[in-house]
């Protein structure tokens, strides 16, 4: 994207997908990205259409078949 003053950024946009199965913290998507597509997994309720974002990747969200919750 590029700014007002025509700089280049990262900026983000809402895209509606399309659901299939989950199995534990996976979730299918059947439609609306494509393969290599970034996407937004935390903090997305504070995100507006050509926000831009810093994409900082240290935290990774869970990626469990069968998770075991803390609280179980």
């Amino acid at each position: 994207m590029k700014s007002a003053a025509g700089q280049n950024y990262k900026g983000v946009r809402q895209q509606f997908v399309k659901l299939g199965g989950t199995r534990g913290d996976q979730v299918g998507v059947l439609s609306g990205i494509k393969a290599g597509e970034e996407i937004a997994t935390s903090g997305v309720f504070k995100l507006r259409n050509g926000a831009s974002v810093l994409v900082n990747n240290e935290t990774q969200p869970s990626n469990q078949a069968a998770p075991k919750p803390e609280d179980n």
